[in-house]
């Protein structure tokens, strides 16, 4: 269920190797530091924004995380993700305990260096399409709101209360649903933006693992960025660069980006659109907002905060800003990020370890109980539907349904004629080889015929089959693609939060069943 790029990536084949700089292992980190040494960060203004974004309110391990960031031997840990309305997807937990799970192992490895997690809100994301809906115990959930622009510059309304009013419905009656409920009500307060509510709501589940959460907007990290800004709107550079880079990707692999002219949007307030070139001029569209290229560079000058960069410019912002020397992402995220090594190198910007993030699936000891009924294990749901029924037919069927025996049978009786027609005519081999392969279609057909018929008595285990694996692959995906953690939270507690930490590798990049009791 990963695409063929995150696998090879993961294998190290030689098509990938160009596409990124360092290992997923202790020398690729050594390696990421000492570039990281060499980049020019400003650790005092990162640490000035936490302390505002905190305002006194850290937790003591995010406060010393803070005052960590200041000096010159601390790193971090990044995963990024858009503020999805009650953090969207199941693997928005995992993520960030990966990271967090990393820099603790960085920690014992590397006790002469500071390793701090930090999750980047992509705040300025205006899909709200995308964002503003979940699906919660197979429901769906939607934000409607005629508000525009930035996902995470909008404010929390009645309409969104009246989301969480149903939630408080749907799993308040479990044993803690009043504790979710009220952490969600503390979080998304009424006017407040939705990147403020998130902020608190990844604060209420992970402040106690030390993750520091930034909201990346401040005008003075984008004053860092108006060179390249600059270099996006007239010259074009990152779109060649990206470009290229694309295209030898797509030799082998479906390209993610597809890089824009300008990779720049104008942000206002209730607004984030595209800025185009267009007859010599500058224009923002749909807004009717036009600039010559002495007003734009004027622009760009005196309000950096009003250009927002897309996925092409976002991860070189995020890599910019922060000390990182690893970056935590999904499958989508690290395709994108395998086209953007040339880009980096191009503005010397340190590139960071790519750590495919860890990928769970939560089984209950019920639904193991009854898979083991059927002499399966959670692992033989990975098969698709077509696989899982041919195993268990197989292995409960009373009838002989391997055909393998007579194949043998067959090719041995033409290995003797092939050896016997060799001898009085050798142009007969021919044909005896063509007769075997028409044999051993009709002996293959037979076999699946054979096999279809008996499948058919089984048509009650098939339906209790395909119902447990339909509630751990619902529609047919991934559950953490699907899945929000409320449901697991509203029967857990941070019991779940906590047995997730428990059993996240670091570097071990494996898919993990997560065995939990009902």
């Amino acid at each position: 269920m990963f695409s063929g790029l995150v696998l090879d990536y993961l294998k190290g084949k030689d098509e990938v190797k160009t596409l990124y700089k360092h290992p997923v292992d202790i020398n690729g980190v050594r390696a990421a530091i000492e570039q990281r040494k060499a980049f020019p960060t400003d650790r005092a203004l990162l640490a000035d924004v936490f302390d505002s974004l905190y305002n006194g309110n850290a937790h003591p391990k995010q406060q010393q995380h803070i005052e960590w960031l200041r000096a010159d031997n601390t790193f971090t840990i990044c995963t990024a993700h858009q503020p999805n309305i009650f953090t969207g997807y199941l693997y928005f937990v995992y993520k960030i305990l990966h990271a967090v799970r990393i820099a603790e192992h960085l920690a014992k490895e590397l006790p002469e260096y500071h390793f701090v997690p930090v999750y980047y809100i992509g705040s300025e994301d205006n899909d709200l399409e995308e964002l503003g809906q979940v699906k919660v115990d197979g429901v769906k959930l939607e934000w409607k709101t005629k508000q525009k622009g930035a996902v995470g510059s909008m404010k929390v309304d009645k309409d969104f209360l009246q989301l969480i009013a149903q939630l408080e419905g749907q799993l308040g009656v479990k044993e803690f649903g009043p504790e979710l409920i009220n952490m969600l009500r503390d979080a998304y307060q009424e006017g407040s933006t939705i990147a403020a509510s998130t902020f608190r709501l990844v604060n209420h589940l992970f402040a106690s693992y030390g993750l520091l959460v930034l909201i990346p907007g401040d005008p003075r990290f984008k004053k860092k960025m108006i060179s390249i800004f600059n270099d996006d709107l007239f010259s074009h550079i990152p779109h060649s660069l990206v470009k290229q880079a694309g295209e030898k990707l797509h030799e082998h692999y479906k390209v993610q980006v597809n890089p824009r002219e300008i990779n720049l949007f104008y942000l206002e307030e209730g607004s984030r659109e595209r800025i185009v070139e267009d007859g010599g001029v500058f224009k923002v569209e749909n807004r009717g907002i036009v600039f010559t290229h002495a007003q734009i560079r004027e622009e760009l000058e005196q309000h950096p905060e009003r250009f927002s960069p897309n996925v092409v410019l976002r991860a070189i912002f995020q890599e910019t800003i922060l000390p990182d020397i690893a970056f935590v992402g999904g499958g989508a995220e690290t395709a994108y990020w395998l086209e953007m090594k040339e880009l980096f190198d191009h503005y010397y910007v340190p590139y960071p370890i790519l750590v495919l993030r860890n990928s769970f699936l939560v089984s209950y000891k019920e639904q193991e109980e009854k898979l083991a009924g059927f002499g399966f294990s959670v692992e033989d749901l990975f098969l698709n539907e077509f696989e899982l029924m041919n195993k268990y037919v197989k292995a409960h069927s009373q009838n002989v349904l391997d055909v393998d025996k007579e194949s043998a049978s067959a090719s041995k009786l033409f290995e003797d004629f092939k050896l016997k027609a060799a001898a009085v005519d050798h142009t007969l081999v021919q044909h005896i080889d063509a007769l075997h392969t028409r044999l051993q279609k009709q002996i293959d057909g037979a076999g699946k015929k054979l096999l279809r018929a008996e499948k058919k008595k089984f048509d009650i285990q098939k339906q209790q089959l395909l119902k447990l694996k339909a509630q751990l692959f619902p529609n047919g995906s991934l559950q953490e693609r699907v899945d929000n953690f409320m449901p697991y939270y509203a029967q857990h507690g941070k019991a779940f939060i906590d047995a997730v930490y428990e059993h996240s590798p670091a570097f071990d990049q494996q898919f993990v069943i997560l065995s939990l009791s009902n």
